[in-house]
């Protein structure tokens, strides 16, 4: 009986092979306004950054109130803004670390790409390089 059971899970169909599924554009739509003050993030070093205290300690830092952060699949943590203001403060802000190591936070729009969160955007200024 025990063999027959793990043929079965074996063969079990969930439904990988079928077509995807189009979602109506009113249901698109209506998760881009409840995500439209969203920011996506990884530790640059997962083993060294522990998720859990990124989320208490990083709205304490950045001083903005209603900002509350929960852990996402991947590795990943999720952080939402009351308003766009406190948001972009926080992009314009960054690059963020966390117990001295980088931390990758970008925007999640509706055409949001995972990859995007495999760089750091930086600006360097270097002074006295003659022309």
């Amino acid at each position: 009986m025990g063999d027959n059971i793990q043929i079965d899970m074996q063969n079990l169909n969930l439904g990988a092979e079928d077509p995807p599924i189009q979602l109506p554009v009113q249901v698109v739509n209506e998760a881009a306004a409840e995500n439209r003050f969203v920011l996506i993030g990884r530790p640059v070093m997962p083993h060294r950054q522990n998720i859990r205290s990124i989320i208490a300690i990083l709205p304490r830092n950045w001083g903005h109130k209603g900002v509350y952060g929960r852990m996402i699949e991947g590795g990943q943590f999720q952080f939402v803004f009351p308003s766009e203001e406190s948001m972009e403060m926080v992009l314009r802000r960054g690059p963020w670390a966390f117990a001295d190591r980088m931390l990758i936070i970008e925007r999640w729009t509706a055409s949001f790409n995972p990859l995007m969160l495999n760089f750091i955007l930086f600006r360097i200024q270097i002074r006295g390089i003659p022309f």
